[in-house]
């Protein structure tokens, strides 16, 4: 609908036009000793301006947003406020103007601003009817495009054919029955004549059996021909060279059902595009005939009033379109005759039941009946484990749920924010803060304690105790930077003398350096890797928050899909229109 409302948006200003009915309504307001039809047309006017007040808001709205080129264009549809009780006003402020004029021989002697107000009362009317149509149109057009896509889905594969055969089986074997016995009822012609000799008691029996069920057999022959007959004939010939008539026979019969389906959907399905075809280019006609030639000029008064005479066309079977002047009564009677009349006959033909898809009942009873069958016994055992069913929901479902929110959703997102704060607590870490700088401490002084019991220039009386502890911070430093050499050249005089050295221990305590120096290694590769994960961290943070970024794009997602919703049926029809001449005879 908001392509016929941006079409009248585009042909006229009904906000200019809405100011100018409040100018004249003021100034009526003002005039003293008004004529009686003066003030049955300003009646009129004040029943009929509070429905259409709603459109014409939204519809200043919507026209703001335009000028913005906002994206909440889509949520004013001024049109859904043009209902059928504004139908019913305008019906009711036709009959009376209509009434008025018919009754009364002084019109012509109406107030100047009487006169511009039913002109007012005019452009209003139409304008609810045009929009309602248009509405009415769109709303009986969109369902169609879904009810040819079942066919379509329904005549592309042979499980659902089969599925449809079975859905269908009942309503088309009573419809059959209801048609037979119609047909049968119209071969009754005549008398019929009783054999003597039979019986009094048969007689009643006799009439009945000639009646209904002797002339079924030629019915059947005379009026399902065209369907059984060809159908099964070509079967039969198809099968004929392979010498299996018979079977071709009993295939034919078999198949009979799915025939009937095929033809059934496929005539449905054609009546709907025809009738889809038709409604597009009575939108067409609407938008481009009707919409766009309602214009109004710089006084937002004088209507082009042959509009009334293409809606009359439009909506009827008029060969001949009435010329009507602005403000006459012809113009009054004429749109009180397409609202009262017209419009609801238009209303009633335009709705379609026989072929739309078939019914809820129709396409479910299977299951209905098969539900029937087990649900009791299903309820049964559903209600003797309920304790376990209810056990097995809180463990397996709402347990599995509120866990996979905490720990991958909101954990996550939180350690996330503690990376970003440089919160301590969060940090991915290989290994403590302080295990490195213990075991290098611990290494350092066992080398220094292993130097000095080791090498008899610690001894040295001559050292003063500061070149003591030059010597021992020069070990410290070779250590820090992974030089071992003094241990290990102690080391290879220990390996000359293996036994000796075990015995005195200081092989043993050589090894046992040699073994901290490895876990101090150890320690520095860990440092490394500590540190590369810690540049690293809010990377490996976000990575362990992806499921909750894709929860959360997958809510906006369906929130997007969901206004997408609701406006793509407004584009599944393409507004197109042909001049009526070059109109597809079969829509006519």
């Amino acid at each position: 609908m908001s392509l016929l409302l941006d079409r009248l948006l585009a042909t006229c200003d009904l906000e200019e036009l809405n100011n100018r009915t409040l100018v004249v309504v003021s100034r009526l307001d003002d005039c003293d000793n008004l004529d009686s039809s003066s003030l049955i047309v300003k009646q009129i006017f004040d029943d009929l301006y509070p429905s259409f007040k709603p459109f014409v808001t939204k519809y200043t709205k919507r026209k703001e947003l335009i000028h913005k080129h906002d994206a909440e264009i889509d949520s004013f549809d001024a049109t859904r406020t043009v209902s059928v009780s504004a139908l019913n006003h305008v019906s009711l402020a036709l009959r009376q103007l209509n009434q008025m004029h018919n009754a009364s021989c002084a019109i012509s002697e109406l107030h100047p601003l009487a006169k511009e107000l039913e002109d007012l009362v005019l452009i209003y009317s139409l304008v609810t009817i045009l929009l309602s149509l248009g509405q009415l149109l769109i709303d009986v057009t969109l369902p169609l495009s879904d009810d040819i896509e079942y066919f379509d889905t329904v005549l592309n594969s042979r499980l659902n054919l089969t599925v449809y055969t079975l859905q269908t089986f009942p309503s088309n074997l009573v419809n059959l029955a209801v048609q037979l016995f119609r047909l049968v009822s119209e071969e009754h012609h005549g008398m019929i004549s009783i054999p003597q000799g039979l019986p009094k008691s048969l007689e009643y029996l006799y009439i009945q059996w000639s009646r209904w069920i002797v002339p079924l057999p030629s019915v059947i022959v005379n009026n399902m021909t065209s369907f059984i007959h060809s159908p099964s004939t070509y079967m039969i010939r198809k099968q004929r060279s392979s010498h299996l008539l018979a079977k071709s026979v009993i295939a034919s019969s078999i198949g009979l059902p799915f025939i009937f389906s095929v033809s059934q959907l496929t005539r449905k399905r054609k009546a709907l595009l025809d009738l889809k075809e038709r409604n597009v280019w009575r939108l067409g006609f609407l938008v481009d005939e009707l919409i766009s030639t309602f214009g109004l000029d710089n006084q937002l008064i004088d209507l082009d009033y042959s509009v009334i005479s293409k809606l009359n066309d439009f909506l009827g079977d008029d060969k001949d379109s009435l010329s009507i002047k602005p403000s006459s009564g012809a113009a009054v009677s004429l749109l009180y005759d397409i609202v009262s009349k017209k419009y609801p006959l238009f209303r009633r033909n335009l709705k379609i039941t026989s072929s739309q898809r078939p019914s809820w009942i129709t396409r479910y009873w299977i299951v209905a009946l098969l539900g029937s069958m087990y649900i009791p016994n299903l309820v049964t055992s559903v209600f003797t484990n309920r304790q376990a069913i209810v056990s097995w929901i809180k463990i397996n479902l709402i347990d599995t749920v509120i866990g996979f929110w905490k720990n991958w959703i909101l954990q996550p997102l939180q350690n996330v924010l503690k990376t970003i704060r440089h919160d301590d607590d969060s940090r991915i870490a290989v290994m403590s803060k302080q295990s490195l700088n213990s075991d290098l401490d611990s290494l350092e002084q066992m080398v220094v304690d292993y130097c000095i019991d080791n090498y008899p220039s610690f001894h040295d009386a001559s050292l003063s105790s500061d070149e003591k502890g030059a010597l021992i911070d020069q070990i410290k430093y070779q250590v820090k930077s992974g030089d071992m050499h003094m241990v290990m050249k102690i080391y290879e005089d220990n390996v000359k003398a293996p036994v000796k050295s075990l015995v005195s221990g200081s092989m043993l305590r050589n090894l046992l350096i040699q073994i901290q120096k490895t876990k101090v290694d150890g320690a520095v590769a860990l440092a490394g890797i500590d540190k590369i994960i810690q540049s690293q961290e809010l990377v490996f943070g976000l990575v362990a928050a992806s499921p909750a970024c894709l929860f959360v794009c997958l809510v906006k997602s369906m929130a997007a899909l969901e206004r997408i919703d609701k406006h793509e049926k407004e584009w599944k029809v393409c507004i197109t229109y042909l001049p009526k001449e070059r109109l597809d005879p079969r829509l006519e």
